[in-house]
């Protein structure tokens, strides 16, 4: 990621290796990645000011711009689902366009700094807020599942939880019921990005000012 034109977005195998550039040239590439099929999708800056959404081939190739009209200084999460793409705007609309471009829906208010799609619901966190969110995939108002979770960043969909982490120094790990309720912290200690899960177990990152910046993982 860079300010300038020279960002670029790399893949390396699991086993260690050689380093591929798949797309470069940047401007101002966002930390979110979203991929489906062949592509990856992210939200990127363009020369001269305001923002895009991009994708490139998962080996490389062109990277081609799915949506550029009317995106500011680009900031925003990013997910994939069913041919879809969602993001949101700097006016704080959560929109969606086709993985093949054209015209763009808005669907409700909402400052997502994570996002996560379902199969009837969009889910969301808001970082300046503190509010972990959902909205019908349709569009339609935003309903609250949580609240008072300063700097909540990335986010996860796992069956009927949402986690995410809040990066309130030194930050938390956090679950909560799609239908709000049920609420858990699983550590105190984490990085504003970087969740995943699987059957078994929470993985998340920690901040190089804490515990060196470990990788690590907690039962569900």
């Amino acid at each position: 990621r860079n300010n300038g034109s020279n960002g670029r977005l790399t893949k390396v195998s699991k086993n260690g290796g050689n380093v591929t550039d798949l797309s470069t040239d940047l401007h101002n590439a966002q930390n979110h990645l979203a991929i489906a099929g062949n592509f990856l999708y992210f939200g990127d800056g363009k020369g001269g000011g305001g923002g895009v959404i991009k994708k490139v081939g998962i080996n490389g190739g062109t990277t081609i711009i799915v949506e550029g009209n009317g995106l500011l200084n680009l900031n925003t999460a990013i997910a994939v689902d069913n041919g879809l793409v969602y993001f949101k705007n700097d006016y704080d609309k959560v929109l969606r366009v086709s993985v093949s471009g054209g015209d763009v829906t808005e669907l409700g208010s909402g400052e997502p700094s994570g996002l996560a799609i379902g199969d009837s619901w969009i889910y969301w966190t808001e970082y300046s807020n503190g509010n972990v969110m959902r909205m019908p995939k349709n569009g339609g108002p935003g309903i609250n599942l949580a609240k008072n979770s300063y700097g909540a960043g990335d986010l996860v969909l796992d069956g009927n939880y949402l986690y995410w982490i809040e990066n309130n120094n030194p930050g938390k790990v956090r679950r909560v019921s799609t239908t709000g309720g049920d609420e858990k912290t699983y550590s105190n200690q984490a990085n504003s990005l970087g969740i995943e899960v699987d059957g078994q177990y929470v993985y998340y990152a920690v901040s190089v000012y804490i515990n060196k910046g470990k990788i690590i993982r907690t039962p569900k």
